[in-house]
């Protein structure tokens, strides 16, 4: 079975959907082998995260649910950084 999350952040600005994308991208980098994550931005404001993994056991669940929690922590401290910085 294959479980997929899309996660959406209005980040306001392209200016500010980009800086995410390239602050969180190396965060992509030390996904679990069975978890796939791609980020990209829409419509210049958004940014989208697409977090696909293979449930081969319970635990992929728990798996599933720390890469989502830990990307939207690391993108609501970069948004409340950004923002003090504008």
């Amino acid at each position: 079975m294959r479980l997929e999350v899309i996660i959406n952040i209005d980040a306001g600005d392209s200016r500010t959907a980009e800086a995410l994308l390239k602050s969180l991208m190396p965060d992509d980098k030390g996904a679990p082998e069975n978890v796939s994550i791609s980020s990209y931005v829409v419509s210049g404001k958004y940014l989208i995260y697409r977090i696909g993994i293979d449930l081969k056991a319970s635990e992929d669940f728990l798996t599933t649910a720390n890469v989502v929690d830990d990307i939207l922590r690391h993108a609501a401290l970069l948004i409340k950084l950004l923002s003090t910085l504008k």
